[in-house]
């Protein structure tokens, strides 16, 4: 849901059924929109993590939208899910499916952004362009979840989990 679902009524998902597929309501689940961001090639591709960042809201100055899946990749939309690019450089993407993303609460000023997958989490300073894998301090390789603290921009404080537990950064992963 949108963080500003209260006025614009945005929803959004990826669709497992027909693969490939991001969804998005703008009126509250009457209608939907889909998009497939890889094109014709999506077919066989599925969308596991869907992000907004904080200041989203449709028709405003932010719309942008992450979707993570499988084959290591990344997408950003900053124009609601209309149009989509691939953001991979710097992601290990061996064995890599991004299972969620996670915003910075302060994204509008520091455009900070979390992957975490199978091969650990990765973070993107520049809104999603480029990223760099976390590896210092891992003790677990997949994660499952990843999110920010609510106070990021002042404590740097980031949790993973996955299946060997939960790790937590108090230096926005660096270690």
């Amino acid at each position: 849901m949108s963080p500003n679902y209260a006025t614009d009524y945005t929803v959004a998902f990826g669709s497992w059924y027909q693969p490939g597929r991001f969804f998005r309501t703008t009126d509250g689940g009457t209608t939907w929109t889909s998009t497939q961001p890889l094109g014709a090639t999506s077919y066989n591709v599925t969308f596991d993590a869907i992000a907004f960042s904080p200041g989203y809201q449709t028709g405003g100055a932010d719309q942008t939208v992450f979707l993570g899946g499988g084959s290591g990749w990344v997408f950003r939309s900053t124009d609601g899910g209309v149009t989509w690019a691939r953001s991979t450089t710097g992601v290990n993407t061996s064995d890599l499916t991004v299972w969620e993303v996670g915003v910075s609460p302060a994204y509008a000023t520091d455009h900070t952004v979390f992957a975490a997958g199978n091969n650990g989490v990765h973070k993107s300073t520049d809104g999603g362009v480029t990223w760099t894998e976390l590896a210092t301090g891992q003790p677990f390789g997949s994660q499952l979840a990843v999110v920010p603290s609510p106070a990021y921009a002042a404590d740097h404080t980031v949790f993973a989990g996955g299946y060997g537990g939960l790790v937590r950064s108090a230096d926005g992963g660096a270690t």
